[in-house]
């Protein structure tokens, strides 16, 4: 069985993947102020929204030991964002 989202919210959730794969190479890892963030989407939601988590990348001299969490993000049925993953507004917006 598949993930089942609304046409809007998949067309949102697409578009913020191509921002990060144009900017790090990854579909869902971004990065803000030189800490590296990736997404991970979650469960499926019976209003055909689309949720998930945000995490943040804990290492040094480049090589990640862990990672925590940093946030969650909600995009609307719509497609409207009804929560923004941890500083990716700034990104959009740029």
């Amino acid at each position: 069985m598949g993930y089942s989202c609304t046409r809007d919210a998949d067309e949102t959730l697409r578009g913020w993947w191509s921002i990060c794969k144009q900017l790090t190479g990854v579909s869902n890892k971004y990065e803000i102020n030189g800490i590296t963030y990736f997404m991970e989407r979650g469960r499926q939601q019976d209003d055909d929204a689309i949720i998930g988590q945000v995490w943040k990348m804990i290492g040094n001299t480049g090589e990640v030991s862990h990672c925590t969490r940093s946030g969650s993000f909600r995009i609307e049925p719509n497609g409207e964002v009804g929560k923004w993953p941890t500083g990716f507004r700034k990104l959009v917006a740029e």
